[in-house]
């Protein structure tokens, strides 16, 4: 399963919800909770469209109330989101593997890496 389905949807669903209490874009407190755990954590939001990083740039004057806080950490527990970031056909069709790594915290994720008959491999 990819970070786009199933059980993701329904913690997406959740988080417009909580955007909309809010009156704001759902990236908007993600981001802006991110900005609230400190200096040593920094999001890096990916954007295709300019609009979009004038948005996610805005989430930096917004101030989410405690109960959003409070919602944000119980809906979206380490771990919640389920699944690879992309399909691992995606890898495949590149010559590359699946890897799975272990983050500091213990969280596990899925990468991708050259496959030793690929030009890009250095075993």
């Amino acid at each position: 399963m990819t970070r786009g389905g199933g059980c993701n949807l329904q913690l997406v669903a959740e988080l417009r919800r909580l955007a909309a209490a809010e009156r704001c874009t759902p990236a908007q407190p993600a981001l802006a909770w991110i900005l609230s755990r400190g200096t040593s954590i920094v999001p890096i939001a990916g954007t295709s469209y300019r609009r979009w990083v004038e948005e996610n740039a805005g989430a930096s004057d917004i101030k989410i109330s405690a109960a959003t806080q409070g919602a944000l950490a119980e809906i979206f527990p380490p771990g919640a989101a389920a699944g690879a970031r992309y399909p691992e056909v995606f890898g495949r069709t590149l010559g590359l593997r699946s890897e799975v790594s272990w983050h500091a915290r213990g969280k596990m994720g899925l990468g991708f890496s050259p496959a030793p008959n690929s030009p890009g491999y250095r075993g």
